[in-house]
């Protein structure tokens, strides 16, 4: 919230005028307990409140790396229903990760489960090198579900390091933790 003042400009975050609000609109304590003590409490409330400098924050750029090892281009519906029936192996509280494999023409994942196992492959578009890969298949899952496009591009560093899903104009980009095993 900013106020102005005279050509003094201050900017106050919204929370703290909140609890402001909250503090001085709640009925004084000195009706409701006849102690002195409690209402020089009341009056003696101080708020504190303090402006994050934007250094502060996570530097996103440095965070998304543009020298990506491999990069593979892949039908979304194809890749969801594959990773939905890799799900269905997976019991409730468990977290068993899916295990990608990706060659040269096609990216296999596999799970293994105390249910049972799966192999399955989805063709793709590679550039770069092999990879082996694991994922919790939830987090992929709710990308893939709120992507609009039919092909989906994802960028691999190293098997430790996350993995980019985002289009060619960088007008998303989703950030992708590997299950290190």
């Amino acid at each position: 919230f900013i106020f102005l003042f005279s050509f003094i400009c201050i900017v106050v975050p919204i929370i703290s005028l909140f609890f402001f609000f909250f503090i001085i609109r709640r009925p004084s304590r000195s009706t409701q307990s006849r102690s002195s003590a409690a209402s020089d409490v009341y009056k003696r409330q101080i708020v504190v409140s303090r402006l994050i400098e934007a250094t502060n924050y996570f530097d996103t750029d440095k965070m998304i790396s543009n020298d990506y090892k491999t990069k593979i281009t892949i039908n979304k519906k194809e890749m969801a229903d594959c990773i939905d029936r890799a799900t269905l192996l997976i019991k409730e509280g468990d977290k068993k990760p899916v295990f990608l494999t990706i060659k040269d023409t096609e990216m296999e994942l596999s799970i293994n489960t105390f249910i049972g196992s799966m192999d399955e492959s989805i063709p793709i578009s590679k550039e770069g090198s092999d990879i082996m890969i694991s994922f919790n298949p939830k987090f992929l899952i709710d990308i893939l579900k709120v992507l609009d496009q039919e092909q989906v591009s994802i960028f691999f560093t190293n098997p430790k390091a996350p993995c980019f899903i985002r289009d060619e104009e960088n007008s998303y980009i989703y950030i992708v933790l590997p299950v290190v095993q």
